[in-house]
């Protein structure tokens, strides 16, 4: 964990989706669906599309909270 901590406090996509890949399924760490989502969020911001994908089907399934919409 503390290699994929490091290269996604470093902006890697793919780490930070990983990270919330362990935290969706309870890999390693304590399951949280809300921590999934910060990092899968992280990703999908940079154009991850797999993680577009966790993050929508999180929404879908009711598992996180949509985020708060800024005008």
């Amino acid at each position: 964990m503390r290699w994929y901590r490091s290269a996604a406090d470093q902006g890697l996509a793919a780490a930070q989706r990983f990270i919330g890949d362990m935290y969706e399924g309870g890999n390693g760490v304590q399951q949280s669906s809300a921590e999934a989502a910060i990092w899968y969020r992280k990703a999908a911001e940079q154009g991850d599309r797999k993680s577009q994908e966790c993050l929508a089907r999180m929404y879908r399934e009711g598992r996180t909270a949509f985020p708060r919409l800024r005008y």
